[in-house]
């Protein structure tokens, strides 16, 4: 088996990083939710959504992260998928809390993964393709 890259490599560290931070938004949406809602009964269903969505994240990102360290053929699209979805419910998070400076580092980590998993070398090695 061939060594695998730096690029794989990084991209499997950082989704599982995106899982991690996907538990923790998902426990603190979902626990203490109402902190981020007190004013409405639609803000706190949406504050409950959006922590299930990061719970619905979290264990996506535990798995792809893994599927990327193994370089599974399928773990391409689903880190795409990943990302985008990390994007969404981030956005929502930002919007729930009325602090949208906090989306910024996120979108930027998106935007650099999204980078990194469509470049050629690494887009091969994850679905098994020649360079």
């Amino acid at each position: 088996m061939n060594k695998r890259s730096l690029g794989v490599t990084v991209l499997a560290f950082s989704t599982i990083m995106v899982a991690l931070y996907s538990q923790y938004a998902a426990i603190s949406l979902v626990v203490t939710g109402s902190v981020f809602a007190p004013s409405s009964e639609l803000a706190v269903m949406l504050t409950f959504v959006t922590g299930v969505a990061f719970l619905v994240l979290t264990a996506s990102a535990y798995i792809t992260g893994a599927a990327l360290w193994m370089r599974q053929s399928w773990s391409w699209l689903l880190a795409v998928g990943v990302y985008a979805a990390f994007f969404l419910a981030n956005a929502f998070l930002s919007a729930l809390a009325n602090n949208f400076g906090s989306a910024v580092l996120p979108t930027l980590g998106v935007a650099l993964a999204l980078v990194f998993l469509h470049r050629p070398a690494v887009r091969a090695e994850l679905q098994g393709a020649p360079v």
